[in-house]
This record gives structure tokens, C-alpha cells and sequence, in this order.
């Protein structure tokens, strides 16, 4: 592949994705040329793969990270905690996109008190 057919896909990507807003609570940015010229992308499965080595990886020597335990006067989680994943939505129809990240509960109870009766 030659450089100026590189180039030349490097203009398409960067038209097809002028005005594309991403958005993450108050802050919101439009993507532009900028002073950028080189694009990098990560597939949501590879990403959410990456996240199930590290997670193996780091139960073998920290398998404390795999529990969550809280009490409040709200109530208590008692959890086996799995590897994060993200799901990454595209909408092309409206030019939005968001990449939500998910903790993932494998097991346990989840107790919330009415704060009204105890």
C-alpha cells in the first residue's frame, strides 16, 4: 500500500467523521483534522477480551479485587465481582455516540433498607 493511498483513506476517515459529537456528562468536543495524522482504533471485543486476560491475570495475585463488600445505613452489597466490559453504541442516524462501562456482578445479594421503615 502506498503512502498516498494511505493518505488518501486517512481524508475519507477524517470527512466521515467531521461534526461526529462525542459527549460525557457537561463536557462535549467535535472532532476536527487538529493537528492529528494518524487515527488508532480498538474493537470493543478486543477491548472487553484485554479486559478478561488482565482480570484472570490479577485474580491470581490479588483475588481480593474479585469481591465487593459495602454497608451503609442504605443497606449492603455482598458480590463476586467478573471482569469489566464496555459496550461501545455508534447511532450514525444522529451523529451520537457513547461507550458505556460495565461492572459485572457474577454473584451475590444486593440489599437496599426503606429508609422510612428500616
Amino acid at each position: 500500500m502506498s503512502f498516498d493511498s494511505i493518505s488518501d483513506s486517512f481524508e475519507k476517515v477524517i470527512e466521515a467523521t467531521k461534526g461526529v459529537v462525542l459527549a460525557m456528562d457537561t463536557l462535549t468536543q467535535k472532532t476536527t483534522t487538529g493537528q492529528y495524522d494518524q487515527i488508532f482504533a480498538l474493537s470493543q471485543q478486543y477491548i472487553n477480551e484485554s479486559f478478561a486476560t488482565l482480570w484472570k491475570n490479577r485474580i491470581a495475585t490479588m483475588p481480593e479485587i474479585a469481591s465487593l463488600k459495602v454497608k451503609n445505613i442504605l443497606g449492603h452489597i455482598d458480590a463476586e465481582i467478573g471482569p469489566p466490559t464496555i459496550i461501545v453504541d455508534i447511532s450514525p442516524s444522529d451523529n451520537m455516540s457513547f461507550v458505556l462501562f460495565t461492572i459485572n456482578c457474577l454473584s451475590g445479594t444486593f440489599i437496599l433498607k426503606d429508609v422510612d421503615t428500616g
